[in-house]
């Protein structure tokens, strides 16, 4: 997981925690909150800090802004200075599962090892134990029964249409497409092609050859005078 309102980050140019951004959109928006938010929101933010620090506004003194950048953003910590990489700043990342919460369902961090500054919310569940259906509703039986019938018609349907295969609004390319030795596919064919290319120069070359061996053989047979 990228980003989440749980984060316990706040933003060095608005001062907002991650919660409070999250529903700064919610209500703005009335729609939900995705992980890219935060980081939509921190780029803003390092760019207006690297122009503040830029000495001016000259390519080479915004690039020097950018390569000391020490920042708080609402995402953590960014800083370009060659640790792990040079020009990469690292980003904490947990993992988590989204899970029922009354009639809705909530992103919760289930564990931390890589990112123990963020706290976890709860334990992963098993598919099989949570509670899916929306309250009030029957949930479907035999699910994985019809899903697994679902899947088999699916491929059923693929193996079908690939067997009215239409030859005849195809080239036939017989012959064409072998292997010659080492030198590709299409040897054969180029090879075909080249014979039919050179067959016109052929043709004067075999009728001169001919014309010249007719005179040396009568002149061969000519007697001495």
């Amino acid at each position: 997981m990228w980003w989440t309102p749980h984060h316990p980050f706040r933003s060095g140019l608005t001062g907002q925690s991650a919660r409070e951004l999250t529903d700064a959109y919610t209500n703005a928006t009335k729609r939900p909150w995705t992980q890219p938010i935060g980081f939509q929101h921190a780029l803003f933010e390092v760019a207006i800090d690297v122009l503040k620090r830029a000495r001016t506004l000259e390519p080479n003194a915004i690039l020097d802004s950018i390569v000391a950048t020490d920042y708080r953003s609402i995402v953590g910590p960014v800083k370009w200075t060659g640790a792990p990489v040079k020009n990469v700043t690292k980003t904490p990342l947990v993992a988590g599962q989204w899970q029922r919460t009354g009639d809705k369902f909530e992103l919760v961090i289930t564990t931390n090892k890589t990112a123990p500054e963020i706290p976890v919310g709860g334990k992963l569940n098993l598919l099989d134990r949570m509670r899916l259906t929306a309250p009030g509703r029957t949930p479907m039986r035999f699910r994985n029964s019809i899903g697994a019938m679902a899947l088999a018609a699916a491929l059923l349907t693929m193996i079908g249409g690939a067997a009215a295969f239409d030859e005849t609004k195809y080239p036939d390319l017989k012959g064409l497409w072998r292997r010659a030795g080492n030198t590709g596919l299409l040897a054969a064919a180029l090879g075909a092609s080249l014979r039919r290319e050179q067959a016109p120069f052929r043709r004067p070359l075999a009728r001169t050859a001919t014309a010249a061996d007719a005179g040396i053989s009568s002149h061969l047979r000519r007697e001495p005078r």
